[in-house]
């Protein structure tokens, strides 16, 4: 597989995946692009698109600092699949997931400036990771645009801690320690902020002084940031790593407050659709090559404990943790790793059945709702889960059907049985409400990718398109014959999914351009119960029927709407959730268990 330079060959395999592409070449490491091969088995976890780095001269520990890691497991920490040796040299290689929305690194531009209140999201996101990193004994040493990627909308993971691996004499600076780190995202929050660099001369590097350097207060680009922010900046950036902040939990905390100061509610923020980079030109025919839905289900494990059929699921972004409702009040907690699920607990507090379930994007905070009329939020991922929600809202007259946040996490739609949607900010104070439907009220809601749109279903078999922050409506979908259940959009934002009741069997496919029906998906002889997506490039749709069939559509060749394939379940579904990054899929089977299944 590997030639005697320590090359990755055209086409060569690698477990899963099969080389594509060389993308890029360092002094101390090369990239490569890697597909999915469905038919080649393996224990390791499913992604469609990986990148490869074959890193020259590693230490002589290298391995043990590998599986280190391998293990650093955050929501703000860009994952290793896996990392060894290669055969014959003496070469390192680390695979990691392939990220489609790229990095930071266009967003220092001074013509592309996130809102303040966005960056600030970002670094708390980065500062969190970092932090993480810090307190297993890790320091990245190379924080840059670059190395942080953006992996939805509004979540940024830290890439790259490849120091830990190479001799001392492959890097091109000396000692790192965790406060050269908190300067590294000091600078990268200025460059954030104002689309320049902070210092007269030239960019010292991490582990560098920046002493004999002019620092350039940030209203020289920015007269709207309050100088408390330049204040934070400046000590974090100072030459001697005694003089800046002890933690870089400190420096976070201390930027936060002082944006806080001054950020406004003006609405949800998501990172802008993106212009061609010259990065992307070069992995474009990388990304191009389109990998197909999944063609086998096995079931993993099932997760009894329920009195009732479940009636909502919802999976958190790290891929492992799983909450689940039925018919009682209580929420069950799970987490599952490879074909074991294990209990981590209920918690109580709605005094009626829990009607929706949805984890905040960063996967800390879960928000459920009830025929309580009540909107809960749990953190359900402290070390020691609380029985007890963190908070308890009221507003509604009467039952809440449907929940979800916007992508950033800064916000969290409900939708009633009194016909009311209510945008919550997360201290409680509703920025906006409006009246959205007619009798029996808001059954369905789903925030766009982008963070620009709310869609909206009803008990009146209506779809409507609305502006979060105006409760303006930008369009009205009308073709269902039953009240709407499910509302998905693609994670690209050019399409939109709706399903409804019993009484229409139909998924409705729609254009977000312009409002146009598609395709209406046809093929299950009863309800529809879930949908989910190709999670790259949104080439298919996947529906999950209560008559034990997976089937697969295509929404773009040759037309919207093409029937691909389908696979039968071996059980009748009642609710579904998923599939995670990994592609594991949760389903509620008739017996009143949860199934765990994986798509191959």
């Amino acid at each position: 597989m590997f030639p005697g330079c320590g090359y990755l060959l055209h086409g060569a395999r690698f477990d899963r995946w099969r080389v594509t592409t060389l993308l890029g070449r360092s002094s101390v490491a090369d990239l490569y692009g890697a597909v999915v091969m469905p038919e080649v088995g393996s224990s390791l976890p499913l992604y469609d698109k990986v990148l490869i780095k074959v890193l020259r001269s590693p230490r002589p520990d290298a391995i043990p600092q590998v599986e280190r890691l391998v293990q650093l497991k955050h929501p703000y920490i860009h994952p290793i699949v896996a990392g060894g040796l290669v055969e014959n040299d003496n070469t390192l290689y680390l695979l990691v997931p392939f990220e489609e929305r790229g990095n930071l690194w266009p967003y220092t531009r001074q013509d592309r400036r996130l809102p303040t209140g966005m960056v600030a999201n970002l670094m708390r996101q980065l500062a969190e990771g970092l932090q993480y990193a810090h307190d297993q004994g890790i320091e990245h040493g190379r924080i840059k645009p670059e190395n942080c990627l953006v992996v939805t909308p509004s979540k940024v993971q830290l890439s790259d801690f490849y120091n830990l691996l190479l001799a001392r004499e492959a890097l091109s600076f000396g000692q790192i320690d965790p406060t050269a780190d908190i300067a590294a995202l000091a600078l990268l929050a200025y460059q954030l902020f104002s689309g320049a660099h902070p210092f007269s001369g030239a960019l010292p590097m991490p582990g560098r002084s920046m002493s004999g350097v002019l620092y350039r207060p940030l209203r020289e680009f920015r007269a709207d940031l309050p100088p408390q922010i330049d204040e934070i900046l400046q000590r974090a950036l100072m030459p001697s790593g005694y003089d800046r902040f002890p933690r870089v939990s400190v420096f976070a905390q201390a930027l936060h407050q002082a944006v806080e100061g001054r950020k406004s509610t003006s609405g949800p923020m998501a990172f802008p659709v993106q212009t061609r980079s010259s990065s992307q030109e070069l992995a474009s025919s990388f990304r191009k090559q389109v990998v197909g839905p999944p063609q086998k289900i096995i079931e993993l494990c099932q997760l009894p404990g329920h009195t009732s059929p479940i009636r909502t699921m919802a999976w958190a972004s790290d891929g492992t943790h799983l909450a689940s409702a039925c018919d009682d009040p209580n929420i069950r907690l799970w987490r599952i790793r490879q074909r074991i699920g294990t209990p981590l607990g209920m918690l109580s507090g709605h005094t009626a059945k829990v009607l929706a379930l949805e984890w905040s994007p960063q996967g800390e905070v879960l928000a459920s709702t009830s025929a309580d009329g009540t909107v809960r939020l749990w953190d359900a991922l402290a070390p020691v889960v609380s029985a007890r929600a963190r908070a308890a809202w009221l507003g509604h007259d009467g039952a809440i059907p449907a929940l979800c946040w916007s992508q950033d996490g800064t916000y969290l739609a409900t939708g009633g049985a009194d016909r009311a949607i209510r945008i919550w900010q997360m201290g409680g104070d509703v920025l906006a409400a409006w009246i959205a439907h007619g009798r029996g009220g808001v059954t369905a809601l789903s925030w766009s990718p982008d963070g620009r749109f709310v869609a909206s279903g009803g008990a009146d078999q209506a779809v409507y398109v609305w502006d979060p922050v105006s409760g303006n409506r930008v369009f009205s979908l009308v073709e269902h014959s039953d009240e709407i259940r499910t509302i998905s959009w693609s994670p690209d934002g050019s399409f939109l999914a709706t399903v409804a009741g019993k009484k229409d069997q139909r998924v409705c496919l729609w254009s977000t351009q312009n409002g146009q029906l598609l395709a209406q998906l046809r093929g299950h002889a009863r309800e529809v119960v879930g949908v989910f997506w190709d999670p790259r490039q949104a080439n298919w749709l996947a529906t999950i029927g209560a008559d034990r069939t997976l089937r697969f559509w295509s929404t773009r060749n040759p037309v919207p709407g093409t029937p691909l394939h389908a696979l039968q379940l071996p059980v009748s579904v009642s609710a579904s959730a998923g599939p995670t990054g990994t592609y594991m899929l949760a389903l509620g089977k008739e017996d009143m268990q949860v199934g765990i299944f994986q798509l191959s």
